[in-house]
C-alpha cells in the first residue's frame, strides 16, 4: 500500500499496525454496546443518509470565492415561518454540487433588500443559479413536499461558461443599440435599449453599461432642472411624471422626481409600474439552451443513483435487513469510490452489525486515505478507535477517541467515552460526555435514552423518567433500557431488555460474543454477574 504524507497518516499507520498484522483476539473490553453504533455512526443525518450541504457565510464571500475560482454561487432563499432547510441540501447531489460551487443560505427576514433584489415569494423555497458576480441565472422554486430538479440545476452548472457567453453576447447587442441612440441624443430610448443590462453586474460589458448609464443619469438630471423652472405648477408635475416614466428604471431620477411633484402637489406620487421583463434577456438566453430537453426522461445521474442506493440501504438497515444494506452501500461505494459518507455507512455495518471488523478496518483506512470529509474522517477514527479498545488497547483508541472529536463532534463517540469512563468508575466525566452527546441533538431518540441513564444515576429521575417516557423505543435502545432499569434495581425488566438486545436487535453471534462480553464487564450490570438467569443470558461471551 502507497500511502501519501498527510495530517492522518500517523493515524493510518497506526490503524494498521494494530490491525492490519494481528488477527482479532477477544481481550477485555471497557467500551460497551450501550454507545450504539450503525447508520454511518450518525443515527441516519436527520432521516437520511448523513450528506451536507457545505454553507458559504455570505454573498459577498460568495462573490469573492466564486470571482478567484470562476465558479458558480448558489442562492437559497427560505420561506416565511420555515423551521428546516429543504430536504434538498442533504443529498449527495447538493453536497457535490457546494464542493465546488458556493452555496449562500438566505434566511427569510421581511423587507429584506436581497429578497427584494432577486424577486422573491415568501412561501417557498427557491434556488438561484448564479454566476461569480451574483447574476441569477435561472430560478428554481419547490414546496417543501417537492423535489428541486437536479438534473436542470446540474444542467445550467456544467454550461455555466457557454451561458454566459450567450448572454454577454447578446447584451453586447443592447449596450451598441443604446450606444446609437444616446449619440442620437434619444436618452429615453437608450435606456430602454438597454433591457435587463441595468441590473446586469460585474462583467465588463455591464461596466462599460455603467458608463452609459452615467451619461443617462445626467441628461436626465438635466431635463429635471429644466422642468423645475416651469412657473405653471401643472407643467412642471406633468413634465416631472413624464421623466419618470421615460427613466423608471434609475432609481435616483425617479426619486427626485417624486421629490419635486411632492413639493408641488403635497401628495406623494405612486411608484412607477415596470413595463419592461425584467430577466428576459437571462431567461431567453437559458431557455434556448435547455427547454427542449425533457428531464423526465433523462437516465439518473451518478449522484442520484448513489444517493438512491444510499436511502435504500439505510431503510434496509433500520430494518435489521444488515447484509441487504451492506450490498446497497457497497454500490454506492463502487459508483462513487471517493464518496466517504457511503464508506462509513458500509463500515459501520461492518463494525456494529456483521461482526467483521477486518472488513470494517479497510473500509475505515480507505475514509482516512481519501480524507475529504470531516464527518467521515470522525466516523473512521471512531471506528478503529472502538475496535482498539475491544483489542484492549485503551490508551491508543481513546487517543482516537480524542482526534474524531477534533475532527467533527459526534454524539457515537461521546456516548462510547462516557461508556468507557463509567466502566471505569470515573462518573463525573463519564457525566460530561452523556451530556455532550445530548446536546448534541436532543431530539436524537437514542441520544434521549442513552442521556436518561446517567441522569437516572446522578439522581434526577424526574428528567430522567421525562425523557424515557416523550421517547419511542425501539430495539436499538434496549441495551439502555436495560442500563436505565439496573439503576432501579429491575431485575426482571433488565433481563427482558438484554434479552431484546441480544437475540431481536443483534443477528449474528459474533456480535453477540463481545457484546455479552461487554455485559458481564458493565458496572450497570456489575450487581447481576453471578445470577444465574444473566450468566445464561450471556452464555456466548468471548473470553
Amino acid at each position: 500500500m502507497i500511502l501519501k504524507a498527510g495530517p492522518n497518516l500517523w493515524l493510518l499507520t497506526l490503524a494498521i499496525a494494530v490491525f492490519h498484522f494481528a488477527p482479532w483476539r477477544t481481550v477485555e473490553a471497557t467500551c460497551g454496546g450501550g454507545g450504539g453504533g450503525g447508520a454511518g455512526g450518525v443515527r441516519g443525518g436527520g432521516g437520511g443518509p448523513a450528506y451536507s450541504t457545505s454553507w458559504t457565510k455570505s454573498l459577498d464571500e460568495a462573490i469573492q470565492k466564486a470571482s478567484e475560482e470562476n465558479t458558480a454561487i448558489l442562492l437559497y432563499f427560505e420561506p416565511e415561518n420555515s423551521k428546516e432547510v429543504h430536504s434538498f441540501f442533504r443529498t449527495k447531489m447538493m453536497q457535490d454540487i457546494s464542493q465546488e460551487h458556493s452555496v449562500v443560505k438566505v434566511p427569510y427576514t421581511k423587507d429584506d433588500p436581497l429578497r427584494a433584489e432577486y424577486q422573491q415569494t415568501p412561501d417557498k423555497h427557491i434556488i438561484h443559479v448564479c454566476d461569480r458576480y451574483g447574476n441569477s441565472l435561472k430560478g428554481f422554486m419547490a414546496s417543501a413536499t417537492q423535489k428541486f430538479p437536479y438534473r436542470a440545476i446540474k444542467d445550467v452548472l456544467t454550461n455555466l461558461e457557454r451561458i454566459i457567453d450567450l448572454i454577454v453576447q447578446r447584451f453586447e447587442g443592447k449596450l451598441k443599440n443604446a450606444e446609437k441612440q444616446l449619440e442620437r441624443g434619444n436618452a429615453p430610448q437608450a435606456l430602454k435599449s438597454m433591457g435587463d443590462l441595468v441590473d446586469f453586474k460585474g462583467h465588463p460589458v455591464a461596466q462599460r453599461a455603467h458608463t452609459v448609464l452615467e451619461k443617462i443619469e445626467t441628461i436626465a438630471m438635466q431635463e429635471i432642472e429644466e422642468a423645475l423652472r416651469l412657473e405653471d405648477k401643472r407643467a412642471r408635475t406633468r413634465k416631472l411624471e413624464k421623466i419618470r416614466t421615460d427613466y423608471q428604471r434609475l432609481k435616483r431620477i425617479e426619486q427626485r422626481c417624486a421629490e419635486e411633484i411632492e413639493a408641488a402637489t403635497g401628495m406623494r406620487p405612486t411608484p412607477v409600474l415596470e413595463s419592461y421583463e425584467r430577466c428576459s434577456t437571462i431567461t431567453d438566453a437559458v431557455a434556448g439552451l435547455f427547454g427542449f430537453i425533457d428531464y423526465s426522461k433523462a437516465a439518473p445521474s451518478v449522484a442520484e443513483q448513489v444517493q438512491q442506493a444510499m436511502v435504500d440501504g439505510l431503510q434496509r438497515e433500520l430494518k435489521g435487513e444488515y447484509e441487504c444494506a451492506r450490498d446497497l452501500y457497497l454500490t454506492a461505494a463502487k459508483l462513487d469510490p471517493k464518496d466517504s459518507i457511503a464508506l462509513i455507512y458500509l463500515g459501520e455495518v461492518y463494525r456494529h452489525h456483521l461482526g467483521r471488523w477486518a472488513d470494517a478496518q479497510k473500509v475505515f483506512e480507505r475514509v482516512l486515505q481519501l480524507d475529504n470529509n470531516n464527518l467521515a474522517v470522525a466516523v473512521a477514527l471512531h471506528g478503529l478507535g472502538k475496535m482498539m479498545i475491544w483489542e484492549g488497547k485503551n490508551d491508543e483508541g481513546l487517543k482516537l477517541f480524542e482526534e474524531s472529536l477534533r475532527r467533527h463532534p459526534t454524539a457515537l463517540c461521546y456516548r462510547n467515552l462516557a461508556v468507557f469512563w463509567n466502566t471505569e468508575k470515573d462518573f463525573r466525566k463519564a457525566f460530561d460526555y452523556a451530556t455532550k452527546a445530548y446536546e448534541l441533538d436532543p431530539k436524537d431518540s437514542y441520544n434521549r435514552v442513552f442521556y436518561a441513564v446517567y441522569l437516572i444515576l446522578k439522581g434526577q429521575k424526574g428528567k430522567a423518567e421525562a425523557l424515557i417516557q416523550n421517547t419511542l423505543y425501539d430495539t436499538s435502545m434496549a441495551y439502555n433500557y436495560a442500563c436505565y432499569y439496573a439503576a432501579q434495581g429491575k431485575h426482571d425488566l433488565v433481563l427482558k431488555y438484554l434479552h431484546q438486545h441480544f437475540y431481536e436487535y443483534e443477528r449474528y453471534d459474533d456480535v453477540r460474543r463481545h457484546e455479552m462480553a461487554e455485559a458481564r464487564m458493565d458496572i450497570n450490570f456489575a450487581r447481576y454477574k453471578d445470577d444465574p438467569r444473566f450468566v445464561k443470558l450471556t452464555s456466548l461471551a468471548a473470553k
